[in-house]
């Protein structure tokens, strides 16, 4: 069961992220705050999920270098060039295959 809650986790913020990488991308601010707003807000429904219907399970490796670097890439993609906008979103899709084989041996 965990298994399937951690890949509908990763898919639906792989989503969530490459659509507020877009709307950055394109300057529509309201439609960027409004996928912010759904991401903290999926972001606590999947942590109380975890917490209570999952305590016993595997904690995820983080990739702290990875995500340093994806939030350079959002900061430069905002400030110097667009561009840097999609490597943000790849280096989070790299982040979550990464974390995605980290895990997966659990699963098996």
């Amino acid at each position: 069961m965990y298994k399937y809650f951690y890949i509908v986790r990763m898919w639906v913020n792989v989503l969530l992220i490459g659509t507020l990488n877009f709307f950055i991308f394109f300057d529509d601010v309201d439609y960027a705050v409004y996928s912010l707003a759904a991401i903290v807000v999926t972001q606590i429904l999947f942590a109380l999920t975890k917490k209570y219907k999952f305590p016993q399970e595997h904690e995820e490796k983080n990739n702290k270098v990875l995500q340093i670097l994806m939030i350079l890439l959002l900061w430069a993609g905002l400030y110097v060039n667009r561009l840097f906008l999609l490597g943000a979103w790849i280096i989070y899709v790299v982040i979550e295959a990464i974390m995605y084989v980290a895990v997966k041996e659990y699963f098996y």
